[in-house]
């Protein structure tokens, strides 16, 4: 079970980090009626977060295992 979690943390992670944009999609698709544009800030909170996912992933493969 853990080693899914920490799989999971790593692709989601990897995900944010590398095509942000996509996952701004994938995050607010449902809030807005017309094409939306993210922000820069917002782009680059996404590829924070993707980095720390892959972190969480990392401390939890190491850890757990």
């Amino acid at each position: 079970m853990t080693v899914a979690l920490a799989i999971a943390l790593v692709t989601f992670g990897l995900l944010f980090t590398i095509r942000p944009d996509f996952s701004w999609t994938l995050s607010n698709f449902w809030k807005f009626e017309d094409r939306a544009e993210p922000s820069n800030l917002s782009l680059a909170l996404y590829r924070v977060q993707g980095i720390l996912l892959v972190l969480a992933g990392l401390v939890v493969w190491v850890v757990w295992l």
